[in-house]
């Protein structure tokens, strides 16, 4: 249990001094990081958790408090803990929008589907044209602003466009396996 001095939580809600926000941050933030990490948030979020708690409590928060509906600890935490919520949901989104990136099939291998035929008539040959020009002018701009390496468009050249399903030498992917 964490003893909150009544008059640093007074002088906090005042605006309270640089010594006060110090002595604030001593006395709970290992509690509140602790708590983050109970929750099986990684070092980063947990700090984020933090971060975000002192904002809104330097902001509002204290003003907030009403000791006749309990301890100030526990209202700290009732905070802390939708913080950490939100943490915990971002993370599931995050996890969510994950795509993981597999090292290429062996040769012979029939795990990619072709690119689509560019169309039966010469209006639907045309709009796939302009599309892959619109690729191919992309990813030129892409280059021109340094967004992505030579290497990279050239990779993603050769497996997109040209259907290659290795870019490494035999043997090497094998190589390169845990």
């Amino acid at each position: 249990m964490i003893v909150t001095q009544n008059s640093l939580v007074s002088r906090l809600r005042h605006g309270g001094s640089n010594s006060d926000w110090e002595r604030f941050d001593s006395l709970y933030k290992p509690a509140i990081l602790a708590f983050a990490a109970s929750r099986l948030l990684n070092e980063f979020d947990c700090c984020d958790v933090f971060q975000e708690f002192s904002i809104r409590m330097h902001r509002a928060g204290f003003s907030r408090f009403d000791p006749e509906k309990g301890r100030f600890s526990s209202f700290l935490f009732r905070v802390a803990d939708g913080f950490v919520n939100d943490a915990i949901r971002r993370r599931a989104r995050a996890e969510s929008r994950h795509v993981a990136i597999e090292l290429p099939a062996p040769e012979g291998s029939t795990w990619r589907q072709p690119l689509p035929e560019p169309g039966r008539n010469p209006a639907e040959a045309a709009e796939w044209q302009g599309q892959i020009a619109l690729v191919h002018s992309t990813l030129r701009f892409l280059l021109e602003h340094d967004c992505f390496q030579a290497k990279t468009v050239a990779v993603f050249n050769a497996v997109t466009f040209e259907q290659k399903s290795s870019l490494m030498p035999r043997g090497a992917a094998q190589a390169m396996t845990p």
